[in-house]
């Protein structure tokens, strides 16, 4: 899967976009932080 086609499945599953941080970007949903690494398309997903 492509980063492009990541970023619009969080968007459609309810993620909002929060901040650019160096090599990552920052998405956030009820409680639930997550970490986008762009050139990878891999995710860190942290759960209250």
């Amino acid at each position: 899967m492509k980063p492009r086609e990541l970023i619009s499945l969080l968007e459609k599953e309810g993620f909002v976009f929060v901040r650019q941080s160096g090599s990552h970007a920052i998405y956030r949903k009820a409680g639930f932080k997550l970490l986008l690494f762009r050139s990878t398309a891999r995710i860190f997903l942290r759960v209250p």
